[in-house]
């Protein structure tokens, strides 16, 4: 048997993917499923193992005689399965009226399953083979794999080096995961992908939908690792980022036609970041005395502007024992936290180099809460005096338009606080290059369409933060803290 050899899974999960997953053709007059089936229960009895046993132990004792509801339940006893929604079984019966059919595929058609795109990039995977995950330290069977081309599904027993195919089976795995053979501990590079530029809050519209809207966007975002989903603190909104105004409008598609959530949608917000400007010293305490033991804490800190992209980096001064070693960490993750609001606009902060230079501490006060909170007290002061300052994301855009309309979409390019940076022309079309502030670029593919008469088109792409405008800060402020 020739062993196998590292894959690297490519593409993320679709955990609800809509297309057969059998060769026969699609029943189209037998009935479905109900749709208000509970979506929990059958996706929970839609364990790949379990439908492979069942419809073994089916095809086994019941495929030539009328199928039954008893017969049904002593099948799922008989696969190891206690109990299913009672439209699944329905569904199921009704499927498996005729002999000879592939029972599984017409409820898979219904419900989807979920498939694992690969790239093989040495040796041979067959089905049935064992595979291990490095990152989870698990081992997982392959059921199945499919060659998809388009609509088109075909079961094949082998994938080879260059191919890539499709899995039935894994579970435990997300988008860059290597999976290999579990004699392999081999873990290729996974890919890298860009931060979110733009985000929007999203509301269910009845309590009903808050449920689905919540599972809906978890599989969303299991699909696509540029998609993000957080909750505002603040708030309590649910707060859906990505990487431009279309992706979001192809998410809030998806999760109403998809999905059947109905949902309110907010305007969308930029991801502005800040940062400091000039080295600063800063002092946090925490003094609390309300009886019994109180709480203390002291960090002195000196920040300076870190490199573009470094992030935050802490380096510990610390001389003599001002700050006792178990506080360190509670001073660590203090300085992380106070990263997460600037003192601009609240945004996140980003790039800051960190020096811990002293400290004190009380014998019986002091603890891990009462540090963490004096190096956030000590971040916030050192960033009123570091000269702060906001970033915008800027977009790389490319537009493709006829030379009859380059002077338009060059000055609307401009009006955006557009950088043109190339400009090439083919035959009778002129492509544009520009860095542009995503801020200006809502409603972009509207106002392209509009100066082309319908001819031009674009793409764009995150490419970096720049500095905001001051005119343009006392705006976002001010629109903040309405």
């Amino acid at each position: 048997m020739n062993p196998l050899h590292p894959l690297l899974a490519f593409s993320l999960l679709l955990p609800l993917c809509r297309h057969s997953m059998a060769s026969d053709a699609a029943p189209t007059a037998i009935p479905a499923p109900k749709p208000e089936a509970p979506r929990q229960a059958i996706e929970q009895f839609l364990g790949l193992t379990a439908i492979w046993m069942l419809e073994m132990e089916w095809t086994h004792a019941y495929a030539n005689k009328t199928p039954k509801a008893e017969d049904f339940r002593n099948a799922m006893l008989a696969a190891g399965l206690q109990q299913c929604p009672a439209d699944f079984q329905d569904a199921w019966l009704r499927q498996t009226a005729r002999p000879g059919r592939n029972y599984a595929a017409p409820v898979l058609r219904k419900y989807g399953v979920r498939l694992v795109f690969i790239r093989v990039y040495s040796g041979v995977l067959k089905k049935g083979d064992t595979v291990y995950n490095p990152r989870t330290r698990k081992t997982e069977r392959v059921g199945r794999i499919i060659q998809i081309q388009a609509d088109q599904h075909t079961d094949i027993d082998a994938v080879y080096s260059g191919d890539i195919a499709a899995i039935v089976g894994l579970r435990n795995v997300t988008t860059g995961d290597t999976i290999t053979s579990p004699d392999n501990d081999i873990c290729l590079e996974p890919p890298t992908f860009p931060e979110t530029v733009i985000s929007m809050a999203v509301e269910p519209k009845t309590k009903a939908d808050q449920e689905k809207m919540s599972n809906a966007l978890g599989r969303l975002s299991e699909e696509d690792p540029t998609f993000r989903v957080k909750t505002d603190e603040e708030t309590g909104q649910t707060l859906i980022s990505g990487m431009g105004e279309l992706h979001l409008e192809i998410i809030i598609d998806r999760l109403m036609r998809e999905f059947k959530v109905e949902a309110d949608i907010g305007k969308p917000q930029i991801a502005y970041r800040e940062t400091i400007t000039a080295p600063a010293h800063g002092d946090g305490k925490l003094v609390k005395q309300s009886g019994g033991r109180g709480q203390y804490g002291h960090v002195v800190i000196d920040v300076k502007p870190n490199e573009r992209g470094k992030g935050l980096t802490i380096e510990n001064k610390i001389v003599g024992g001002a700050i006792p070693k178990e506080y360190m960490n509670a001073v660590y993750a203090g300085l992380n936290e106070a990263m997460t609001t600037g003192v601009v606009a609240g945004y996140p902060v980003v790039d800051v180099h960190v020096e811990v230079v002293d400290g004190s501490y009380h014998e019986v006060d002091s603890n891990e809460n009462a540090f963490k909170m004096a190096a956030i007290f000590a971040m916030k002061d050192a960033f009123k005096k570091a000269k702060p300052i906001m970033l915008e994301p800027i977009m790389s855009v490319e537009a493709s338009t006829p030379t009859d309309y380059q002077g338009d979409i060059m000055g609307d390019l401009n009006r955006r606080r557009g950088q043109i940076s190339n400009m090439e022309n083919k035959a009778n079309a002129c492509i544009l290059k520009a860095m542009v502030p995503l801020s200006e670029m809502f409603g972009y593919s509207t106002a392209i369409r509009t100066l082309s008469s319908g001819r031009a088109s674009y793409s764009m792409e995150p490419s970096h933060f720049e500095q905001v405008p001051q005119n343009l800060v006392d705006q976002i402020v001010s629109e903040k803290a309405k």
